[in-house]
């Protein structure tokens, strides 16, 4: 009976790792793929892609309940949840994806009539596509 109660408590202890691990792989290996590739990992792992062009699918986005991830030929656009690391700032979340030589953030807004969003990109390493997370705090206009 402890030995039952003594594997159930591990795996409550790394059960949490293991599910926020699975996001943030996943990011790192569509910023290192070819785009179709990307899109079909992403289809594979239950998002619903879409491309605005379909004679020229260069910008695609993907849903998954409250998760986004859009990609183009330079860049990934994520939210938080996507992520799974909704309880960072932002900037902590961005970093946190690559380890090793810290790399710049950038910020730009993007404005239309229903909202304001605020993206923070990593900069890319060779070889890596941008990384974009929207800020936590986009407010409705």
């Amino acid at each position: 009976m402890h030995k039952f109660l003594f594997f159930i408590v591990v795996m409550a202890l790394f059960t949490p790792i293991a599910l926020k691990g699975a996001p943030i792989k996943t990011i790192k290996t569509l910023a290192t793929s070819a785009h179709q590739k990307g899109i079909q990992l992403l289809s594979k792992k239950g998002y619903q892609c879409q491309t605005s062009d379909e004679a020229q699918p260069l910008n695609w986005n993907c849903l998954k309940q409250e998760k986004e991830i859009s990609l183009t030929r330079s860049t990934v656009y994520v939210n938080c949840a996507a992520l799974a690391l909704c309880h960072l700032d932002t900037q902590a979340a961005l970093r946190s994806l690559f380890t090793g030589k810290p790399r710049a953030i950038k910020t730009f807004s993007v404005h239309d009539h229903e909202q304001s969003t605020r993206w923070h990109c990593l900069e890319p390493a060779p070889d890596t596509l941008k990384i974009c997370l929207s800020s936590q705090n986009s407010s409705s206009q």
